[in-house]
């Protein structure tokens, strides 16, 4: 368009309105929601326009309702003569209507930003500009792309379908005027035709309406805007929606916008006086050549009706035209006249019109959508979306989306796991293995994830969506990015409305069912969710798929620049940041993998920091997030303060967590000193698809993540419940209270729902009271984590008379045309000028996007890593927790002592007791034991019932406390029977194995009391090992039990370099930071601290010592209960010096346990000292042995050499004679089986479903030949991938491995001497090996010159049992692969036996070839179970090619002739030479949905005639079945499960 205007009157007034500017250069989304001045401070004026913007953008349907005398009107009192002067000549003496804003506002926005317009003005159920007439002399023109973002509830016998409304085929109401009509207002009536006359909505701003003015504007004169009528299914004026259009204006004078009307018309009402019927005459013929109804409503007092029925019948037709009279009708009269005869004027016509259709529109019409960057994204995004519903519903995420789906959500998963751990495994070490098994499980995803893309390429949604980004201008992006997501928004409306009727059923269920019912509706509630969240899929979808592929190529950067689709995935955070300034969010938490895409996110923050291009000064952001429980309005709350796009319907619920950014307009930057806020929308709270424990710690951490990140805090309400700020909340700051990040000082404001601001008085006071449990909970919680007294404010900026708002209600009426209320959009204005005033008087903490990323990153592994204060409902419940395994472990150690005690009072009795007497002595010490047991079982009882009830959870805590004392007490049930001395136990074996690790040792070192002297220290090292593992392993359980609480502590911690006399306080801080500021105060800041660390870890280490010492005294065999009992007292000694030294809790509680870390390495390298010290006497006796031996080792190898490789030839050999045996009985026993081999018809189905599915042509064929040679392949099929993939097989494979070699082992045990010749052990061996002749003849030809070397027995012994467990498993995989490589004949024999028995009778029908449906001798006559199209053997009809497309049992009833022995036979007397058959008695007598597939689909493959073609009276439906629908109907049919 020119730069220069030719309609003058609308540059003037976008002159008036200061939007000229925005006329050429269009207003862009990303500036229509900057906050503004006047949105900080409400005295700060604005322009007319601006104040339309911001009001109707946030919802306020009074936004057109703007007073604007006195614009422009500059004070001129100051002024001179000439300056006055100038200034009027400038000024055009015009008055300014308000819907001037509206038109003026919706030109100068550019496209995005009109579809948001007209978005935010139907939410309002304002009227939309339609059609404007731009310029003089031009068509008007027709705007359809912004209709796009209009959604509508469309009511259906089942309740209400939300529907985007262009794409709905509907009637259409026009109105028109002529002349002026002064008495009634057009506009009015219409609001009155929609509504009703009792409460007008202003759908249409008329001459009434607040801010209206009694003048004319050029520029609106001929706007023609668009609502709609709705109805709700009750009392409803019209039986469907209907499309509303009202020209402006006297008709008469805008022809051009009577040919728009007339072509989507399907009735128009004309309004006009009998004095101007004759003027209305060429509007009226043009309507009428439209095919347009007319009905004429004559607004004379006195109506000349005879004129008015001269006046029809000249015109037009009874049919095509009708007239209401006014008369002295009051308004509702009028009304329910007009509705009667529009209603009447419509059953004659079947025109109606669908919008978005371009065809609506002849090709002069002057439309936006026909522009080509329209018609291109229109065709990109339906592309998108064919490609989603052309793929299988229950896979289609893993085919489109297999980067987050397979990849992604494996990772996550196995990242939880990692964490977790330490909420299982109790044993430090064995958690760092697994945690390294995890970490390299995940990093072979990430390897999985990026070949994955190298070999498969990208899925096609994802590479359209990338190729449009990379190749256009930021124009064409936009209205892609926009028309993909409505597209998309479209496609989850229509596919998961199922999914809702069907929820709210089953809680309308589960409402009404008894309790032991609910269980059941909750869980089909739950696997409803599963399914819905499996179907959907939008836009964030797409986003987090080219999130993953930058992570997958970040992972291999360097063969990532290999990769054909992949070139420049470095840009990828560039659309992202893109994508993001356009208004959609980023999610920076997958709620459905509950996880944070860290290096992504990290990316795409660190771009947006980097393409503000502002100084760091002004980087500065405020985060404001939002919380509360599931649909509660979050997302509709956000999108109305700021007017935002959070997803408040498609029909997906928000999962997880997503990120906006609001820019701050330049004049704004000074007063919040911020350019930019950073909102957070996140998923609901309570959610109905977890278990109670899930959606505890859900909640708890993902409160503890938002909060944690932001500034703000939003907790939205419903109604006057606050039962999670009792609750979550004190869980959230005690969280805080664990983590380093303490100094994370984040406010919350709460907003109430649905709540009257007259119960706010009521209200403030239980807040006042709720304010006293919060700051009570926060001391709770402050004292179990030994930190100084605070309130609740001091970690979370909170009071409740300031922070406190009460919103009512979102609607005002009922659906469908139920406006957003103004008190509802009022109210969230006054939230905003709160939250702004708030913002301005604090410092953002962030001083940019950068800083986000890592306070997220930080936060997020802060909460992964401590997962046990999250699983708690509430503070109390933690405490009660804490306090019970307090007593728990007191308790125990005074059990554990006093049983020590005991054992070791008696230990020289037992030892010197003569046989005769010990059994009575033993009998009365366990009864003893008993009697100790059951003190301190009724110890723990007492204390259990006397603990007060705070939480439904204590029944079940109180029951596993007490079993677990029961359980530990059964291993002390009665008195050791041995009572040796504390000592490792040394075998003949590891006596050999010494010996021999001399004489490596002499190959390095000549000196021979060298090399002794380093084999004994590696030997006793090997000999003290397993005990020393197990002392390891019950040292780190028992820390882990003690520290049960805070095992986040013990992370990463290495307990083996520890001791208590090594332990260092100077070197880390181990005081509490100061309250309120949180400053990070050094050690020795205050006084006397120094002073307490050093007496409490002088404490802890003389009550280790002592226990220490009592265990050497009673000189006992080790048991687990040492290192308990030791870190038990030294615990409680803890406990006790910091209790009485820290009364001001000073001290953290990370000291503690770090002095028990210390503890539990002293104890390992103290039991590890005692162990090595009891073989010291040994080691002269040990050199004695050592110079006896010499001679035999070589030949011992050698033979063991011999001896392994012997097995392994005959392995092979041996097994291949009995696997078809176990396979086969592993196959009959396996669920594979049972799965496989349910029923025939079970087993017909899946092979069927499998060729269908797969388009397993060959095997398709073969089963039309033969069905049981193709489920025969089909099983084959089957069983390779199973060999490999269960553990039964391999099991079965390795026990028989197994049996060979422990076979062998007796074999050399029976030989009786120490040594033996080779060739005499030789031959031994082979006689009792089931070996080949020729083989064992050429093995002693080989070894005849080395038979007289001596072997060693013991060695042989000693090597085979070393070597048994890797030769077993690597010749059990080397079985497997062997099986399915050389051995597939056998599999094939175990697949025909299998057929066999399954398939009973495998009779076919001797014309369609299918299957007996019955088992192997049978007695009656042979059936089928759906007789196939004979079409589909390639069937045809005698000299013609049209295949025959009926079954069997249809050719019997259409006496239909065939062939036998070249005699023409009628089908009626088949029996005469197939008298073994009954086809008759078929139920289904059309053939099966799968086989109507097959034939049309596949004919010309199974059809052995050339030229067949699909005959011409084939039914229309059968060329219409899907291939899904197909295998839908086999699975229920056959009644599959797959």
């Amino acid at each position: 368009m020119a730069s220069d205007f030719v309609n003058t009157d609308l540059e003037t007034l976008l002159k008036r309105l200061d939007l000229k500017k925005y006329y050429f250069s269009k207003l862009s989304r990303r500036e229509m929601y900057q906050i503004q001045p006047y949105m900080i401070n409400e005295d700060t004026k604005c322009s007319p326009a601006w104040q339309f913007i911001t009001e109707i953008t946030r919802y306020n349907y009074r936004a057109r309702n703007i007073h604007v005398e006195e614009i422009n009107k500059a004070d001129t009192s100051q002024m001179s003569l000439r300056e006055r002067r100038n200034l009027e000549q400038k000024q055009v003496n015009v008055d300014l209507h308000p819907m001037d804003i509206v038109v003026a506002v919706f030109l100068c926005c550019d496209p995005i930003a009109k579809q948001d317009l007209a978005m935010h003005l139907w939410g309002c159920k304002l009227a939309v500009p339609f059609s404007i007439q731009e310029m003089p002399f031009e068509k008007p023109s027709i705007f359809t792309w912004p209709l796009h973002s209009i959604y509508g509830h469309v009511f259906q016998e089942d309740g209400f379908i939300e529907k985007a409304l262009v794409y709905e085929k509907m009637p259409c109401l026009s109105f028109i005027r002529f002349g002026d009509n002064n008495d009634l207002s057009k506009s009015y009536l219409i609001n009155c035709v929609i509504g009703g006359t009792e409460k007008v909505h202003p759908m249409f701003f008329h001459r009434d309406s607040e801010g209206s003015k009694r003048i004319r504007s050029n520029v609106v004169e001929g706007l023609i805007e668009i609502g709609w009528i709705l109805p709700n299914g009750s009392h409803d004026k019209f039986n469907g929606p209907r499309i509303v259009l009202n020209l402006r204006g006297d008709s008469a004078l805008f022809l051009r916008q009577i040919e728009i009307i007339g072509q989507i018309s399907t009735v128009t009402v004309c309004l006009c006086t009998t004095a101007d019927l004759t003027k209305t005459k060429p509007v009226i013929r043009e309507l009428l050549l439209q095919n347009s109804k007319v009905v004429l409503l004559i607004l004379d007092r006195r109506p000349d009706e005879d004129k008015v029925i001269e006046y029809l019948d000249t015109v037009s037709s009874e049919d095509q035209m009708d007239a209401v009279m006014k008369a002295d009708k009051t308004l509702p009269g009028i009304v329910q006249s007009l509705i009667h005869t529009i209603k009447v004027m419509e059953q004659k016509t079947s025109k109606t019109v669908k919008l978005s259709d371009l065809k609506t529109f002849p090709a002069n019409f002057k439309v936006d959508k026909r522009d080509v960057w329209y018609t291109e994204a229109s065709v990109r995004s339906e592309e998108i979306v064919s490609l989603i519903e052309k793929t299988d519903n229950k896979g289609r995420k893993r085919v489109l989306l297999p980067l987050q789906e397979i990849y992604w959500k494996q990772m996550s998963k196995l990242d939880r796991e990692r964490y977790e751990i330490s909420r299982y495994e109790t044993n430090i070490k064995k958690r760092k293995e697994k945690c390294q098994k995890i970490c390299h499980k995940m990093e072979n995803v990430r390897k999985d994830q990026f070949f994955y893309i190298k070999s498969h390429g990208l899925s096609a949604p994802v590479q359209i969506v990338l190729s449009q980004l990379a190749s256009r201008n930021d124009s064409y992006r936009k209205i892609f990015l926009r028309t993909l997501k409505l597209h998309l928004d479209n496609l989850s409306r229509l596919q998961l409305q199922p999914f809702y009727r069907k929820y709210k059923t089953l809680v309308s269920k589960a409402n009404k069912a008894q309790e032991h019912e609910r269980a059941n509706i909750y869980q089909e509630l739950i696997h409803l969710d599963n399914t819905k969240m499996s179907l959907s899929f939008g836009f964030e979808h797409i986003m987090r798929e080219i999130g993953q592929l930058y992570e997958a190529c970040e992972s291999q950067p360097s063969l990532a620049k290999k990769l054909p689709d992949t070139t420049s995935y470095k840009r990828l955070p560039d659309y992202a940041v893109f994508i993001l300034l356009e208004g959609y969010p980023l999610e920076i938490l997958d709620g459905e993998a509950n996880a944070v895409p860290q290096k992504w996110v990290n990316s795409v923050i660190n771009q947006l920091q980097a393409s503000t291009k502002e100084p760091t000064a002004s980087r500065n952001i405020h985060v404001i997030s939002v919380l509360g429980i599931q649909s509660s309005g979050k997302s509709t709350f956000l999108n109305t303060m700021f007017g935002l796009q959070f997803a408040v319907s498609a029909g997906r619920c928000t999962r997880g967590a997503y990120l906006q950014v609001i820019e701050l307009n330049a004049s704004s930057y000074d007063q919040l000193k911020a350019k930019y806020i950073l909102l957070i929308d996140t998923e609901g709270l309570r959610a109905t698809d977890m278990t109670s424990t899930d959606t505890v710690k859900h909640d708890n951490e993902f409160s503890t993540l938002v909060i944690g990140l932001s500034d703000t805090t939003i907790i939205n309400l419903m109604g006057e419940n606050a039962t999670y700020l009792r609750e979550n909340l004190p869980i959230v700051v005690h969280a805080f209270l664990r983590m380093d990040l303490v100094g994370l000082h984040p406010r919350c404001t709460i907003v109430h729902h649905n709540v009257d601001k007259r119960n706010k008085d009521k209200l403030l006071e239980q807040g006042r009271v709720l304010e006293e449990v919060l700051n009570d909970l926060t001391s709770r919680a402050c004292k179990m984590e030994n930190v100084p007294k605070r309130s609740f404010r001091d970690m979370i900026e909170f009071t409740i008379d300031e922070n406190t708002d009460y919103i009512p209600g979102l609607l005002d009426g009922e659906l469908p045309m139920a406006p957003v209320s103004t008190g509802y959009s009022g109210e969230v204005k006054c939230v905003r000028t709160k939250l702004m005033k708030i913002l301005k008087k604090s410092k953002p903490y962030l001083t940019g996007f950068k800083p986000f990323s890592i306070r997220l990153e930080k936060l997020w592994n802060a909460i992964k890593t401590d997962c046990f204060v999250f699983e708690f409902r509430t503070t109390l419940e933690t405490e009660m927790r804490l306090k019970l395994d307090k007593e728990y472990f007191r308790i125990w150690k005074d059990y554990i002592l006093d049983h020590e005690e005991l054992v070791d009072r008696h230990k020289d009795i037992l030892k010197t007791k003569k046989s005769v007497a010990i059994k009575t002595f033993t009998e009365n010490m366990n009864l003893e034991i008993l009697k100790l047991q059951k003190k301190y079982k009724k110890r723990l009882e007492n204390f259990l019932s006397d603990t007060e009830v705070v939480s439904d959870r204590l029944e079940r805590w109180k029951i596993d406390l007490t079993n677990s004392l029961e359980n530990q007490m059964q291993k002390d049930k009665s008195l050791p029977s041995d009572l040796e001395d504390f000592k490792p136990e040394v075998s003949h074996q590891q006596i050999e194995r010494f010996l021999n690790m001399i004489e490596v040792e002499s190959k390095t070192d000549s000196e021979e009391k060298r090399a002794f002297e380093r084999a004994w220290i590696k030997w006793t090292k090997e000999i003290i090992a397993p005990q020393l593992h197990i002392i390891v392993e019950d040292t780190l359980q028992a820390l882990d039990t003690i520290c049960r609480g805070h095992l986040y502590m013990l992370k990463d911690k290495e307990v083996r370099q520890s001791s208590l006399q090594l332990f260092d306080y100077t070197g880390k801080s181990y005081t509490n930071a100061d309250a309120v500021h949180f400053g990070g105060s050094r050690i020795f800041s205050r006084p006397n601290v120094k002073n307490m660390l050093e007496c409490v870890r002088l404490a802890a280490d003389r009550e280790y010592s002592i226990a220490l010492n009592e265990i050497k005294q009673r000189k006992l065999k080790y048991t687990h209960r040492h290192p308990e009992s030791i870190l038990l007292r030294t615990e409680a000694e803890i406990n006790e010096n910091i209790e009485s030294y820290d009364k001001q809790n000073l001290i953290s509680i990370q000291f503690k346990y770090d002095l028990l870390i210390s503890a539990a390495g002293s104890i390992i390298n103290d039991f590890e000292n005692m162990l090595c010290g009891s073989l010291g006497p040994h080691k002269n006796e040990f050199q004695l042995l050592y110079k006896k031996r010499r001679t035999v080792a070589e030949a011992s190898k050698l033979f063991v050499d011999i001896m392994f490789a012997l097995l392994q030839y005959n392995l092979r050999r041996i097994f291949s004679r009995k696997v078809f045996m176990v396979l086969h009985l592993y196959l009959r026993t396996s669920a594979f089986y049972n799965i496989i081999t349910d029923s025939k018809q079970g087993l017909i189905g899946k092979c069927i479903y499998h060729i269908v599915k797969h388009e397993d042509d060959d095997m398709l064929v073969q089963y039309i030949k033969s069905p049981k040679v193709a489920v025969s392949q089909y099983l084959k099929k089957k069983i390779i991938p199973e060999i490999f993939s269960n553990l039964e097989f391999k099991t079965e494979i390795l026990e028989f491995v197994f049996q060979t070699m422990e076979e062998i082992s007796r074999k050399v045990a029976a030989v009786k001497s120490d040594t033996e010749k080779l060739g005499n052990f030789l031959d031994i061996v082979l006689n009792e090996i089931d070996t080949e002749t020729n083989y064992a003849s050429l093995t002693k030809q080989i070894l005849k010159e080395s038979a007289e070397l001596p072997v060693s027995v013991a060695t042989v012994k000693d090597t085979i049992d070393k070597e048994k467990s890797k030769y077993v498993e690597s010749n059990t995989l080397d079985l497997c692969q062997y099986i399915c490589q050389e051995q597939a004949g056998v599999i094939q024999k175990c697949a025909d036996r299998i057929c066999d028995m399954t398939l009973g009778c495998t009779k076919t029908c001797p014309f369609c070839k299918e299957i007996c449906k019955y088992s192997l001798n049978h007695p009656d006559k042979h059936e089928c179970f759906v007789h196939r199209p004979d079409g589909v053997g390639g069937g045809h009809w005698v000299e013609t090619n049209a295949l025959c497309y009926e079954t069997c049992t249809e050719h019997y009833e259409n006496h239909t002739l065939f062939k036998f022995k070249g005699d023409w036979i009628a089908f009626k007397d088949y029996e005469k030479v197939f008298n073994t058959w009954d086809i008759v008695s078929s139920q289904e007598k059309e053939p099966h949905l799968i086989w109507k597939w097959i034939l049309v689909n596949k004919y010309r493959l199974l059809s052995a005639v050339p030229g067949v073609r699909l005959p011409d009276n084939l039914p229309v439906a059968w060329k219409n079945i899907s291939k899904d629908q197909a295998l839908y109907s086999l699975e229920e049919i056959f009644e599959l499960f797959v």
